[in-house]
């Protein structure tokens, strides 16, 4: 089951303010949570605070040019009583040295298990801002189904819960005593019913349901809980 502690926020600007909340205060936390916070980690971890707001600000730095030189190309084209000076050049981009890559899955990794340690408190977590507090907005990616199912006759489930403002959710079937998970279907809205083919008609059988959302073309957002249901 995927950790619902691991919140990361949704909007760019947020997250910056995450980073470098995190960047600011992690070293506060060495001593409270020494056996975790080594310095090998805590260095990793500024590492990946210094990537993140420097990718960041000079995308903030870049978009602001690009509009400059908007700007400078339709004073060009078509005058006007003030001109427009010529846009500055675009700065190189720097980075601190072993910047990684596909650093937000580790960050978030590294997040949670320190929520795991002896000695951490829910006072932490607020203070370095590693998780939800009141009016945080939630990203489809984070978004988890809650459905319930009510077994009908003809092997069919009756679905109740939040799409949560999603299209779709998809749904799969595991049988009981397999490992494969089967596709079986896909509801826009809810209450609605999923059909499941028996392995052999006339037969009751168990397993286990989960569900994902979909939306714009892709799965999106963590898979629910897995959910024994009785089939007949």
């Amino acid at each position: 089951m995927t950790d619902r502690n691991d919140w990361y926020p949704s909007r760019r600007d947020e997250q910056r303010a995450l980073y470098a909340n995190v960047l600011g205060k992690i070293d506060d936390y060495k001593t409270v949570l020494p056996e975790f916070l080594t310095d090998e980690r805590t260095t990793r971890i500024k590492l990946i605070c210094s990537t993140y707001i420097g990718l960041y600000d000079y995308l903030e730095q870049a978009e602001a040019r690009l509009d400059a030189y908007y700007k400078f190309q339709k004073f060009m084209e078509k005058g006007g009583d003030q001109p427009v000076n010529e846009p500055p050049d675009f700065a190189k981009l720097t980075l601190p040295a072993g910047a990684p890559e596909g650093f937000v899955k580790e960050f978030r990794k590294t997040m949670n298990l320190l929520k795991q340690q002896d000695g951490y408190t829910a006072a932490i977590g607020a203070d370095l801002k590693i998780v939800r507090v009141g009016g945080a907005s939630i990203s489809d990616e984070e978004k988890q189904p809650a459905f319930k199912y009510e077994m009908r006759q003809g092997y069919r489930l009756y679905v109740t819960g939040s799409m949560q403002g999603m299209r779709a959710a998809n749904f799969y079937y595991r049988r009981k005593g397999t490992d494969a998970w089967t596709f079986v279907g896909y509801l826009t809205r809810t209450p609605g019913e999923i059909h499941i083919a028996p392995l052999q008609t006339g037969a009751a059988e168990t397993g286990e349901m989960k569900a994902i959302f979909f939306e714009d073309n892709k799965e999106v957002g963590l898979f629910s809980t897995n959910t024994e249901v009785t089939l007949s």
